[in-house]
């Protein structure tokens, strides 16, 4: 579909779980780094919204899920990306992929949590989730 990491492709995530793309061409861009600390304290959260995490640096990502919930420093070697989730002229981006697969949301600044939950609480699918989970 959009990006294959470590031979797999988001595809496979389809229907089963959101995926939220935090990519940098450097580990120490203020961006990144506030956009990581935005997340710290969200692993609940995000699981809760069956949402994986992937942390893209340059050509090295790591995937944070409900099995690992804290950024760790075991990186990964990206395999391919595309022009259309990585864009190489960007130093900073995140990108919101909903269960359909498609693209929800695509910033180059620092996504809030608050504003991440507005975007994906506001689906139909997740609307869904919530209906049937009272």
């Amino acid at each position: 579909m959009f990006i294959k990491v470590n031979g797999q492709h988001l595809d496979n995530y389809k229907w089963k779980n959101r995926i939220l793309i935090v990519k940098t061409l450097n580990e120490n861009s203020p961006k990144y780094k506030a956009q990581l600390k935005e997340f710290k304290n969200a692993f609940s959260e995000l699981k809760e919204r069956k949402l994986i995490l992937f942390l893209i640096v340059g050509d090295k990502y790591q995937k944070i899920d409900g099995d690992a919930l804290e950024i760790n420093t075991t990186w990964k070697s990206l395999e391919d990306k595309h022009k259309n989730i990585s864009d190489d002229s960007d130093d900073f981006e995140v990108v919101l992929i909903g269960l359909d697969g498609g693209i929800k949301l695509k910033k180059q600044d620092v996504l809030t949590t608050k504003e991440l939950y507005n975007v994906i609480d506001r689906m139909p699918m997740r609307l869904n989730e919530l209906k049937h989970k009272k």
